[in-house]
């Protein structure tokens, strides 16, 4: 049985893929299939600012937000992005703290503003890049997470 390379699919909301061609993947997203990727996330951050979140939003704001921000660091002369998002960052650690003592996630003012500024940046991203360069941004962060999992074991062994 033939594997399938599934690196430049997009899945649509109905559960669909649509099938990316080599040459597509290597331009910038359509107005529409930017949509589809930002749209989700945009509506997670504004249930995080409204206080509403629940874990699934704050774990897709947080992996949208690391993908950018690994996206961001591969542009060379990009570091107000970087910094935009490592504030984002902390503001998300931040949002996580107040899950911890009241139950749900939120935001303060600073951090607020931090998870603005970086929906703004992830949104240029997505627009300005195509669907390979996010393809190896992601797993750019994924062997990232593994690298950092792997010395977190042998700290603890």
């Amino acid at each position: 049985m033939r594997k399938r390379n599934a690196k430049f699919r997009l899945k649509r909301r109905d559960g669909a893929y649509t099938v990316i061609t080599p040459i597509g993947a290597c331009q910038t997203y359509t107005p529409e299939q930017a949509w589809e990727i930002i749209e989700p996330v945009q509506v997670a951050v504004q249930r995080l600012l409204d206080g509403t979140a629940d874990a699934a939003d704050y774990r897709r704001v947080g992996s949208a937000f690391n993908v950018a921000a690994v996206r961001a660091a591969q542009i060379e002369g990009n570091e107000p992005a970087l910094c935009i998002f490592e504030a984002a960052r902390h503001a998300m650690e931040h949002a996580d703290q107040i899950k911890q003592k009241h139950g749900k996630h939120g935001l303060t003012g600073a951090g607020r503003e931090a998870v603005r500024e970086a929906m703004e940046v992830y949104e240029m991203l997505i627009r300005e890049s195509s669907p390979r360069q996010m393809y190896d941004a992601e797993n750019a962060m994924l062997r990232l997470l593994t690298k950092q999992a792997n010395q977190r074991q042998e700290e603890t062994a």
